[in-house]
């Protein structure tokens, strides 16, 4: 059975492991990339005919910011590559996060714990 300076020490190693990895992680920023095709307007365009899918591929950047849609249009394959390593850098930060989390939570209930016993053994009840 581990004891509560044991678990402690353990706790704070894990949590010290984690901070180091968010100190290393990349930039990364929130939205999702789409693909679209559009249709210029122009009367004598190819793209007016029916079987064309229009204009395109564009690769555009979507996401919400301050409750309100925006939209970039990534014009070079270099910003959708640097874009869509932003994306996946989120991801692994949100992984991150519930890692972090689940360790407070560690570190939370041991605190109860120790707490709770203290108490019990100066007071002589039981658990609650």
């Amino acid at each position: 059975m581990i004891n509560f300076n044991d678990l402690d020490n353990i706790l704070k190693s894990e949590r010290e492991q984690l901070l180091n990895e968010l100190a290393d992680m990349t930039p990364f920023r929130h939205g999702s990339l789409t693909t679209r095709y559009r249709r210029c307007g122009k009367s004598g365009c190819v793209c007016q005919n029916k079987d064309h899918p229009g204009h395109g591929p564009q690769i555009m950047l979507t996401y919400k910011e301050e409750g309100k849609t925006k939209t970039h249009n990534l014009a070079f394959p270099k910003a959708v590559e640097i874009v869509h390593q932003q994306l996946e850098a989120r991801k692994s930060f949100q992984q991150w996060l519930q890692k972090w989390e689940a360790l407070n939570k560690q570190i939370c209930d041991q605190q109860l714990e120790a707490v709770v016993k203290a108490e019990q053994s100066s007071a002589g009840k039981k658990k609650f």
